[in-house]
C-alpha cells in the first residue's frame, strides 16, 4: 500500500488548481481570498490553459492559477512561491507584462488586458517588513503613476503565521491558512469559521485521491529538487566560479536525487520527468 502523506499544504499549486477546479467550496474560497487581496470579484472569472505554459517540467516557466473575464478584459495571474530565490521579482514581473501582452494581435490591432498579479510569498528575507504590497507602474520623469492596467500585489505569509479566527479577521485567518504546516493547526487557526473548516474537511477527504496525492508528492519533490540544485551552485560556485558551479551542482544533485527515486521503485519515466535525465542514463545508473 502507497503511504499517504500527512498532510496537503494549502500552499501548492496542486492542491489550489484541485480545489478550484474539482471543489465549489474550494473555489469559492479562492474567489473570496482574490477578492480579500485585490477587491476584484472573481466569481464570473474562468479557469484559462494559459498561453506561457511552455514548459511543463520548467517551474521558471509555468503559470500557477490563471483567470479571466472576457467582458472586462482582465487576468488574474495567482502565483504561489515557496521558495525566495535572486530572480523571482524579476521572473513575475516578466510573466505579468506578458499576460498584458496577450491582447496584441494580428497587425497593429490591439485589445487592452487589465492584468492583476497576486503572489503568496512563503517565505521571508531581509529586505521585507510587512505582509502585504502592491506595486503599479511610475513614471519617474513626470512623477505620475499609470493607470491600473497592471498591478502586482504580495503577500508574505510567515507574517500572518498562528494568526486564528476571531470572527472579524477573516482575511488574516486565510493568510494564515495558507502557511499552516499541519491538520491541527489548520483546525486551530480556522476555529470556528465554517468556511474554513469545510476546506479542511476537503483536505482530509482527498487523502484518499490517489491522483492528487501523486501529483502533490512529485510537486513536493520538484521543490525539494529546486531548493538542493540552488544550494549546491552556491557551494560549487564559490570555489569554481559561478558557471561551473551552475553545471556541476545541477548535475550532482540530479543524480543524487535520481538515485533516492529509484531506490523507491518509481518508474523511470516519472523520474525522467522530475530530473530532467536521460531515460538511458537512469538506466546505467539502476545498474550500479
Amino acid at each position: 500500500m502507497k503511504k499517504k502523506p500527512r498532510f496537503l499544504s494549502l500552499c501548492s499549486d496542486t492542491i489550489f488548481k484541485a480545489m478550484y477546479k474539482n471543489h465549489q467550496i474550494g473555489r469559492d474560497w479562492i474567489n473570496k481570498l482574490i477578492k480579500h487581496i485585490c477587491d476584484v470579484d472573481v466569481n464570473d472569472y474562468t479557469l484559462i490553459d494559459n498561453e506561457l505554459n511552455e514548459s511543463k517540467r520548467s517551474k521558471d516557466n509555468v503559470l500557477d492559477l490563471v483567470l479571466k473575464n472576457e467582458a472586462t478584459k482582465t487576468v488574474i495571474d495567482l502565483e504561489i512561491n515557496n521558495n525566495y530565490y535572486y530572480s523571482l521579482e524579476y521572473r513575475n514581473i516578466y510573466y505579468v507584462h506578458r499576460l498584458a501582452g496577450l491582447g496584441i494581435k494580428e497587425g497593429d490591432e490591439y485589445e487592452k488586458i487589465f492584468t492583476i498579479q497576486i503572489n503568496l510569498n512563503n517565505y521571508l528575507n531581509e529586505s521585507i517588513n510587512d505582509g502585504e504590497f502592491m506595486y503599479r507602474m511610475y513614471d519617474t520623469k513626470h512623477k505620475i503613476y499609470h493607470k491600473d492596467e497592471t498591478r502586482i500585489y504580495s503577500i508574505y505569509l510567515p507574517f500572518y503565521k498562528d494568526i486564528c479566527y476571531d470572527g472579524s479577521n477573516e482575511k488574516e485567518m486565510m493568510f494564515s491558512m495558507l502557511s499552516a504546516d499541519s491538520f491541527d493547526k489548520l483546525k486551530e487557526v480556522a476555529n470556528n469559521n465554517e468556511e474554513a473548516l469545510k476546506i479542511i474537511d476537503y483536505l482530509e477527504h482527498i487523502m484518499n485521491d490517489d491522483t492528487i496525492i501523486t501529483k502533490y508528492e512529485q510537486e513536493m519533490i520538484n521543490k525539494k529538487l529546486d531548493r538542493s540544485i540552488k544550494k549546491e551552485i552556491a557551494r560549487n560556485a564559490k570555489n569554481e566560479g559561478f558557471a561551473e558551479g551552475l553545471a556541476e551542482g545541477s548535475k550532482n544533485e540530479k543524480i543524487n536525487i535520481a538515485k533516492k527515486l529509484l531506490n523507491t521503485n518509481m518508474p523511470i519515466n516519472e523520474i525522467v520527468n522530475i530530473t530532467g535525465l536521460t531515460k538511458e542514463y537512469l538506466e546505467k545508473l539502476k545498474k550500479e
